[in-house]
């Protein structure tokens, strides 16, 4: 099929892929449910009951739905997300989380598909230690084949779509050295070139009152901190110049911007 020019304003202004990451019990997958309103598929990777979360979100499901599907292997959640068909009835598709979808589950396959493709003297030696390993080309598979499904994400927030991704916090990563927290991905090749992929990644970071008890929402960094991974794209919202603050507000100046205009107020995050 050859190439059409077409004029620029056929894009669609619709449409984000982000990416949010803090501490375990921070308040990601509350925030999913909490803030991310509209239809919702959510890809539950990891083995912990979302139904939890959901309760503490205060989420109207009659108002609100969320469909689920549940992660299995890589190459069958790969072919869901580039079908259009299966993810067209949704405004939000959220994985919680990738951190665990690298680092476990496709880490996994990996090792085993290395292990078991060695001889069986080879696999009898040293065995916990073997079948565990990955080799140089088994790092280089871990890092294309997330390319492959970050590839799909993006060409599903380019059709309108909210696309949400939840990593674990990396304390000084090792692939960023420059850094004092980033996204927990293994390997330095993926998490090198995340920023390219992703329109906004936001480090969640917890407050707490006088107390020591903690506060929600939490606080998200977009910008600003040049030692925290972060990343904002687009118009910055009134009365600031970082894109720092409230998590509430951050998401709802994002689904406003991106056109999901049944959203509450967002575009202040001053307060």
């Amino acid at each position: 099929m050859p190439i059409t020019p077409r004029p620029i304003q056929d894009i669609q202004k619709s449409g984000a892929l982000i990416g949010l990451y803090g501490a375990t019990a921070v308040g990601k997958t509350v925030a999913l449910f909490k803030y991310f309103l509209g239809k919702m598929l959510y890809c539950k990777v990891e083995n912990r009951n979302p139904q939890i979360s959901l309760q503490v979100s205060g989420r109207d499901l009659d108002k609100y739905p969320v469909d689920i599907i549940e992660y299995t292997k890589f190459g069958e959640f790969k072919e869901f997300i580039e079908n259009d068909s299966l993810t067209e009835p949704y405004d939000i598709i959220a994985t919680d989380s990738i951190s665990y979808l690298m680092n476990v589950s496709l880490s996994k396959e990996i090792e085993d598909e290395t292990f078991f493709a060695k001889s069986e003297a080879e696999q009898r030696k040293k065995t916990l230690i073997t079948s565990t390993k990955k080799d140089y080309e088994g790092w280089g598979a871990l890092a294309g084949q997330m390319y492959r499904l970050i590839v799909p994400m993006g060409r599903l927030s380019a059709r309108g779509k909210i696309v949400v991704c939840t990593f674990l916090e990396d304390a000084n990563p090792g692939w960023g050295r420059m850094h004092n927290t980033a996204p927990l991905v293994d390997g330095k090749k993926f998490g090198d070139n995340m920023g390219g992929f992703f329109d906004y990644i936001g480090w969640l970071e917890s407050r707490y009152d006088e107390n020591g008890e903690p506060v929600y929402p939490p606080i998200v960094h977009f910008h600003g901190m040049p030692d925290v991974y972060c990343k904002w794209t687009g118009v910055l919202p009134k009365g600031i110049n970082n894109v720092v603050g409230p998590l509430d507000k951050a998401i709802g100046f994002i689904m406003k911007e991106r056109g999901f205009t049944h959203y509450g107020n967002g575009n202040d995050l001053s307060n």
